[in-house]
C-alpha cells in the first residue's frame, strides 16, 4: 500500500511540475492550436487550385503571411526608438 502512495505522490509532483513548467506557454499553445485548425482549409483550397505538391500550400501561405506582416524598413532603422 505505501508504495502506491509514494507512486501516487511521485505522479502528481511530476504533474504539478510540468504544469508550472508550461503555463507560460499556454496562451501560445492555444492560438497556435486555433490558427491551424482555422488555416488548414485555406491551405487546402490553394493547393488544389494551384496545383501545389505536398507541402507547398503551407509555404505560399508562410510567405503571403511574412510579406504582409513585416516592418517597413524605416522602422527598423529606428529600432532603439521602437519597432513596428
Amino acid at each position: 500500500m505505501q508504495v502506491y502512495v509514494r507512486l501516487m505522490l511521485l505522479l502528481l509532483a511530476i504533474v504539478w511540475f510540468c504544469v508550472e513548467t508550461f503555463a507560460p506557454f499556454l496562451p501560445l499553445l492555444l492560438w497556435s492550436v486555433i490558427l491551424a485548425v482555422s488555416l488548414y482549409p485555406l491551405k487546402r483550397v490553394a493547393r488544389r487550385s494551384f496545383a501545389f505538391e505536398r507541402g507547398q500550400g503551407g509555404d505560399c501561405l508562410r510567405v503571403v503571411w511574412l510579406s504582409d506582416h513585416r516592418c517597413p524598413v524605416s522602422d527598423i532603422r529606428d529600432f532603439p526608438r521602437g519597432p513596428c
